[in-house]
C-alpha cells in the first residue's frame, strides 16, 4: 500500500513538472510569434522564427508524453509561473517602438524562460527516472536535449547599444 501511495505521489510530481515545462514552451511560442516581424527585433527575426518552430516540435513531443500517461496538459495552478511572463510580454509590447528598452525586456523574457525551462527539465528527468518506466524514459530522451539557447548568448552582441553604452554617453550621465 505504501509503495502505491509513493508511486502516485511520484507520478503526480512528474505531471506537475511536465505541465510547467509545457506551460513555459507554450507561453514562449504563443507570445513570441507576434514579434518575429517587429522591426525592433529584425536582427533576430529568423532565429526567433526557428526557435518558435523548434518549440512547437517540442510541444508535440510533450503531447506524446501526456498521451502516454493518459493525462492532459493543464495550466491550472500555474498562474504564479504565467503572470510574471505575461507582465514581461505586456512590457515588451508597450516598448516595441523603443529599441533599447525593447531589447532589454526581450532579453529578460528569453533568459527567464530558458533558465526556468532548464531547471524544470532537469527536475522532470529526475522525476522520470524515479518512476522507472523505460517507455516513459524513451519518450523523455528527445526533449532532454541541450536547452541552451544561442539567441540568449548572442542577443546582446547583436544590439550592443542597448546593453553597453559607449564611454562618452556614460561620462555624460555622471
Amino acid at each position: 500500500m505504501k509503495e502505491s501511495k509513493s508511486s502516485a505521489l511520484e507520478l503526480g510530481n512528474f505531471v506537475t513538472l511536465i505541465n510547467q515545462v509545457y506551460c513555459l514552451k507554450a507561453h514562449f511560442s504563443e507570445r513570441m510569434i507576434d514579434l518575429v516581424d517587429a522591426p525592433t527585433l529584425s536582427k533576430v527575426s529568423q532565429e526567433l522564427k526557428n526557435l518558435i518552430l523548434e518549440t512547437d516540435v517540442e510541444l508535440l513531443k510533450l503531447d506524446d508524453i501526456f498521451a502516454f500517461l493518459g493525462e492532459r496538459n493543464s495550466f491550472e495552478c500555474l498562474q504564479t509561473l504565467i503572470d510574471p511572463l505575461d507582465g514581461l510580454c505586456d512590457e515588451l509590447a508597450n516598448a516595441i517602438n523603443r529599441p533599447e528598452c525593447c531589447h532589454v525586456i526581450f532579453y529578460d523574457y528569453l533568459s527567464r524562460v530558458k533558465s526556468l525551462e532548464e531547471s524544470y527539465l532537469l527536475a522532470l528527468f529526475r522525476a522520470g527516472t524515479t518512476l522507472g518506466n523505460s517507455e516513459l524514459n524513451a519518450l523523455l530522451l528527445p526533449i532532454h536535449g541541450d536547452v541552451k539557447c544561442d539567441l540568449v548568448y548572442n542577443f546582446k552582441s547583436l544590439y550592443p547599444s542597448s546593453f553597453f553604452p559607449d564611454a562618452s554617453e556614460l561620462s555624460l550621465a555622471i
